[in-house]
C-alpha cells in the first residue's frame, strides 16, 4: 500500500509539469544594475516566498510583487550615452 501511495505521488508531481514548483506572486519590475548570475532556476530554490525572477541577465531570487506588470506603464529604463 506505502509502494502505492508513493508511486501515485511521483507520478501526480510529474503530470502537474512543475507547477507546485511555483510560489504566488509575481516577479517585481526590472530596477537599476544587474548581476548576471544564475542565483536560482525554480521558485523552490529561493527561501521563503521569495520567487526565481530573471533580472535581464540572470536570475536572482526576489520579493513577490502581488500585482501584475501593466504593458502600458512607463518604466524605469537606464540611460546610456555615449561621448
Amino acid at each position: 500500500m506505502l509502494k502505492f501511495i508513493l508511486l501515485t505521488a511521483i507520478l501526480n508531481l510529474i503530470l502537474t509539469n512543475g507547477k507546485l514548483a511555483q510560489k504566488i506572486g509575481n516577479c517585481p519590475f526590472k530596477q537599476g544594475p544587474v548581476l548576471c548570475i544564475e542565483e536560482c532556476f525554480i521558485d523552490l530554490d529561493c527561501p521563503g516566498f521569495q520567487k526565481c525572477c530573471s533580472n535581464g541577465c540572470g536570475h536572482v531570487c526576489m520579493e513577490p510583487s502581488l500585482f501584475k506588470e501593466n504593458k502600458n506603464s512607463p518604466r524605469n529604463h537606464k540611460s546610456t550615452f555615449s561621448i
